[in-house]
């Protein structure tokens, strides 16, 4: 995730936002830079410690889709932001609204059979679509996404 006010800082920001007024989340951490301890976004949710790895506008959504797979497994190696939960550990990527047909195209370019393998194996649950102008989100299974 990228600092200031980029496209991924405003995304996780409307997700913060989204969170702090929402009782089924509860936010916990967000980290910026290319140096970040931990994943870009860290919540919990249905009991859930939930660690997401944001995308948000860019020029080769290509590209995007399949960096969001290593960022998840390089995330996998970092240490929680906050460990006091005894909660289970899942994993997901957090994406706008907006571009949210670009992203799905090209993740549709996976076979169905690798995307849910990759979910498994690495315990990626969720798809978490967010409406940066109105702080709202639509939250997916990842098995059942493309």
């Amino acid at each position: 995730m990228k600092k200031n006010n980029s496209p991924e800082m405003k995304l996780v920001n409307s997700f913060e936002k989204y969170c702090n007024q929402n009782n089924d989340f509860t936010f916990i951490h967000k980290e910026t830079g290319k140096q970040a301890n931990h994943m870009d976004v860290e919540c919990t949710y249905n009991n859930e410690y939930i660690r997401l790895e944001a995308k948000a506008k860019t020029s080769n959504f290509y590209q995007a889709v399949l960096l969001i797979f290593g960022d998840i497994l390089k995330g996998r190696e970092l240490s929680l932001a906050n460990n006091n939960y005894n909660y289970k550990v899942s994993y997901g990527i957090l994406i706008p609204e907006a571009n949210e047909i670009d992203f799905k195209k090209q993740w549709e370019n996976i076979s169905k059979k690798d995307w849910k393998s990759f979910g498994e194996k690495y315990n990626v649950c969720y798809v978490i679509v967010c409406d940066v102008n109105k702080s709202d989100v639509n939250i997916y299974d990842w098995k059942n996404y493309i």
